[in-house]
């Protein structure tokens, strides 16, 4: 049941490395001043979309020269955001750093979050003989 890991000059690695693809998360969160359900259209089925609150910044501006006139202009800028979660495969990030590039999102400012997992094995301590043992 427990296989041996071979022990070399560079450290102690185990005899059978995994090959197994595990799944990576690509987060996206955009920030734009326009409407952006119509710059998504390209997304995949599996994709999730989650919709953030906006912002809303009121700027009041004096419209003349003169202070103790009360004419005022305002104006007002809105920031809509959306959280954008999509998984693949390691072995296909370069394929979905393509789609990202290719996307096209005009007039959007979007930052980009790549998390995977990676398995360890545990690797336990063998009283007899003096090697390390997997489980």
């Amino acid at each position: 049941l427990h296989k041996p890991i071979e022990e070399t000059k560079e450290g102690i690695y185990p005899s059978r490395m995994h090959s197994q693809n595990l799944p990576a998360k690509i987060r996206i969160a955009m920030k734009s001043f326009n409407n952006q359900n119509h710059n998504l259209k390209g997304l995949e089925p599996y994709t999730h979309k989650i919709g953030l609150p906006e912002s809303r910044a009121l700027y009041t501006v004096l419209r003349s020269p003169h202070i103790d006139k009360k004419s005022r202009e305002q104006f007002s800028t809105h920031v809509k955001k959306v959280f954008v979660v999509k998984k693949a495969e390691t072995h296909e990030l370069a394929k979905k750093f393509f789609w990202l590039k290719r996307l096209r999102v005009l007039g959007a400012q979007y930052e980009v979050n790549i998390s995977f997992k990676t398995r360890l094995d545990k690797m336990i301590g063998c009283s007899k003989g003096g090697g390390l043992l997997r489980q």
